[in-house]
C-alpha cells in the first residue's frame, strides 16, 4: 500500500510540473524529460487545464 501511496504522490508532482511547465511555455519534449509523463499525459493535462477554464463564469470586473 505505500508503495502505490509514494507513485500517487510523484505522479502527483510530476502533473505539477508540468502544469507549470506549460504555463511557463516550455516545449513538449522538454516537458517529457523533466516530468518523465508522456506526451498524452501531458495532452491529457492540457484539456483538462482548458476545460476548467472554460467552465469558470466570466468575471465583469
Amino acid at each position: 500500500m505505500k508503495d502505490n501511496r509514494f507513485l500517487k504522490i510523484q505522479y502527483e508532482d510530476a502533473v505539477e510540473l508540468a502544469k507549470d511547465l506549460l504555463m511557463n511555455n516550455v516545449g513538449m519534449s522538454d516537458i517529457v524529460a523533466k516530468t518523465n509523463l508522456n506526451e498524452k499525459e501531458i495532452r491529457e493535462i492540457i484539456r483538462n487545464k482548458d476545460t476548467q477554464l472554460n467552465d469558470k463564469p466570466a468575471k465583469l470586473f
